[in-house]
């Protein structure tokens, strides 16, 4: 006899199994149960019903009966158990896939908002690069780029390199209007011979080259029909083929507004970087000096440059290998230094960037001249800096009179009450 064990009931077992060798040491007592002697012939089971000497009896033990219903209680109960687990998880099943399908209606949703987004930032880049609404698009100006990138050079006539040297900073760089050329003035030639009049160049931007011994100019602009340069023009100077000059300008008819340039001194080895608004008869603005080594070759020849081949400021400021000398805040003229303002300031710089010298005064002709000029110097002999506040005359103190060595602290001083706009490295840091 085999018995079941039903692990999820709270039976005793080992009273259960005492309970089961009890019954089967009992009496066979039980219900009877009526059993046909003659399977095979119904007539005659009918006529033998009432003649009890011709029927067998077995008698179902009651132990068994017991067992059996133990063994149904116990699967039933198993039943309920595992119905009720199923039933349990299907629950937890349903809420969790509720709870997914939530999510992913909101994840759908989001990602409804994301593309509804994406389809209207769409729709302004395509905004932008089409002609719509009567406003030039980003595909119409890159057009433009490309056109003008692909510009090609026109070797300047004689009569027009004049022009374009009215443009160079170093020549010229003040306010003044530049002369004009005629509508009938051959601008110049291409590298297949075709020359270009004046007037068939209205408004459009052009690259002239031409050299003049061993130094060759390359220049980028336009001009009106007033035949005056006008908005911004750009011209490279080489010697040598290298590089020796970078100016840029923004012209209205004619008349230079500012200009940014970049240019090799007379010093070798030296440049000047210079950012200025023109005036009249001066500038105002910054000058720096640096030294830089730059030897690049360039790769293009006067008939043959691109505007592409044009370099710019930027190229130049940005360079690493550069060491600042000096640092000038006022106005020139004539290519100097003049400022009668007395608020101009001039800083020297040594080898390893701290100030060496500090002035605050007028110039004349480039050189220090005032009456009433701060000038603070470091003296290398002993690691200090002094202080002169007194005339200079053509660039050199007049009396060594008050000179009185500082601190850091009385130069911030100096410096504060004086509204320096530079910042300064000096030797105490």
């Amino acid at each position: 006899m085999n018995i079941i064990f039903a692990p999820m009931m709270n039976y005793d077992l080992e009273e259960e199994i005492m309970g089961c060798l009890k019954l089967l040491k009992d009496e066979r007592k039980g219900k009877i149960i009526t059993m046909s002697g003659n399977k095979g012939n119904k007539e005659n089971n009918k006529n033998n019903k009432s003649n009890k000497q011709d029927e067998e009896y077995y008698t179902v033990p009651k132990s068994t009966i017991t067992f059996i219903k133990w063994a149904a209680g116990g699967c039933g109960a198993l039943f309920l158990a595992l119905l009720s687990v199923v039933g349990w998880t299907a629950c937890k099943v349903y809420d969790l896939n509720k709870n997914i399908l939530t999510e992913d209606s909101m994840i759908i949703s989001d990602i409804k908002g994301d593309i509804s987004d994406v389809n209207a930032e769409v729709d302004k880049i395509n905004s932008k690069l089409d002609d719509s609404n009567g406003v030039k698009g980003i595909c119409s100006r890159l057009s433009a780029v490309e056109a003008l990138i692909n510009t090609h050079a026109i070797k300047a006539s004689t009569d027009t390199q004049g022009y374009v040297d009215d443009v160079s900073v170093v020549g010229n760089d003040i306010s003044n209007s530049t002369s004009s050329f005629s509508a009938d003035t051959c601008i110049g030639t291409d590298s297949e011979g075709k020359a270009y009049i004046a007037k068939d160049l209205i408004g459009q931007t052009i690259l002239l080259t031409f050299d003049q011994g061993d130094k060759e100019t390359y220049f980028l602009g336009q001009y009106n029909d007033k035949y005056h340069w006008d908005g911004y023009c750009v011209i490279n100077t080489y010697t040598d083929g290298v590089l020796n000059g970078v100016s840029e300008s923004n012209f209205d008819d004619g008349n230079r507004l500012n200009y940014e340039s970049f240019y090799l001194s007379d010093n070798q080895g030296e440049w000047i970087y210079t950012d200025r608004d023109c005036k009249e008869d001066s500038n105002d603005g910054i000058s720096i000096r640096y030294k830089l080594d730059y030897d690049k070759q360039k790769n293009f020849t006067l008939t043959n440059a691109r505007a592409s081949d044009i370099i710019y400021v930027e190229n130049l400021a940005s360079y690493d290998n550069k060491e600042v000398l000096s640092y000038y805040v006022g106005s020139t003229s004539d290519g100097v230094y003049n400022d009668n303002s007395g608020d101009a300031y001039l800083v020297r710089y040594n080898e390893d960037g701290f100030v060496n010298v500090f002035y605050k005064g007028r110039f004349q002709n480039g050189n220090f001249d005032d009456t009433n000029a701060v000038e603070i110097v470091f003296d290398s002999s002993n690691d200090r800096y002094f202080l002169y506040q007194g005339t200079f005359v053509d660039g050199k103190r007049t009396s060594d009179d008050g000179i009185e060595y500082v601190t850091q602290n009385e130069i911030d001083t100096i410096l504060k009450e004086n509204e320096c706009p530079i910042d300064l490295k000096w030797y105490f840091d």
